[in-house]
């Protein structure tokens, strides 16, 4: 297995305070400060992957360099984007992003160095999925949780955004897989009324994931995600609707220890739950 670090080619911030320019500076924000949003953007190229590259795992590093509003629960959110973005990119003309996000709680932390799990981004953009435009940085926008990160334009070296990927070549690919990942299954159905929890899976071991669920009960079920790092203390993730007689795909959104099943609907419910998983040896 090989390992390379990226660091950002270029960064950007945009704002509605001044909504026709963007920032270019050793920093770049997002967040609320309670008038006005921040937003930022960063890119890394990564041309030099080798073509036959299997990423196994990638880890987005920013650098926290100042907390302008303390809180309780402050998240940070991470979008791919559909276009570029430059000299010409303005809050007023933003690049579009991609729907799927990853999230992370970062009120925990007052200065230093943050690691964001980007790994299912990263994979669309080596298979192709998805043309690698870089990435959009957002906070809670509607309350203040102004933060300010390192940009690409930093003096620190520790400061810059960077981006380390794990992977395997095809061959490596293979023996890998052969000798330290095994996928395996677990199904199980679940009744309920008004709320419905699944048993607690231990994912401690897990390198990707996905539930597959089939309402076939008579009313909507809304079906979610949740992560823990201890059993007890539990974070929303991926959610969707599914209708009477209709399957759907769950991919959890961030990695922990734990994940369980959240089910919910007026009255009673029933739901086939199929968990497909890759984990190490």
């Amino acid at each position: 297995m090989s390992e390379v670090v990226f660091l950002t080619e270029k960064t950007l911030t945009i704002t509605d305070e001044q909504p026709d320019i963007n920032i270019n500076t050793d920093i770049i924000c997002c967040g609320s400060n309670g008038r006005y949003i921040y937003r930022s953007f960063v890119y890394f190229d990564l041309s030099s992957l080798p073509y036959n590259a299997f990423v196994t795992s990638a880890r987005l590093q920013l650098f926290l360099l100042e907390d302008y509003f303390k809180c309780y629960s402050k998240n940070l959110y991470i979008y791919m984007l559909k276009e570029d973005f430059g000299e010409f990119t303005t809050f007023n003309q933003q690049p579009k992003v991609c729907m799927e996000r990853v999230n992370t709680n970062i009120s925990y932390k007052k200065y230093g160095l943050i690691e964001i799990n980007i790994t299912s981004f990263v994979q669309k953009w080596i298979s192709g999925e998805v043309i690698n435009k870089g990435l959009a940085l957002k906070c809670d926008e509607n309350k203040k949780s102004l933060v300010a990160f390192g940009s690409k334009n930093n003096s620190q070296y520790s400061a810059i955004p960077k981006l380390h990927i794990n992977f395997i070549k095809s061959k490596e690919e293979s023996e890998f897989y052969t000798r330290f990942v095994e996928v395996k299954e677990e199904s199980f159905q679940l009744r309920f009324v008004n709320v419905g929890y699944s048993s607690i899976f231990d994912v401690s071991k897990i390198i990707i994931g996905s539930f597959f669920i089939k309402n076939i009960g008579e009313r909507d079920v809304n079906v979610r995600v949740d992560v823990s790092s201890d059993g007890v203390n539990w974070i929303k993730d991926s959610e969707k609707q599914v209708y009477p007689n209709q399957c759907d795909i769950l991919v959890p959104k961030y990695y922990g220890k734990h994940y369980r099943i959240v089910t919910y609907t007026l009255g009673e419910g029933k739901v086939d739950i199929k968990f497909i998983y890759q984990v190490y040896k």
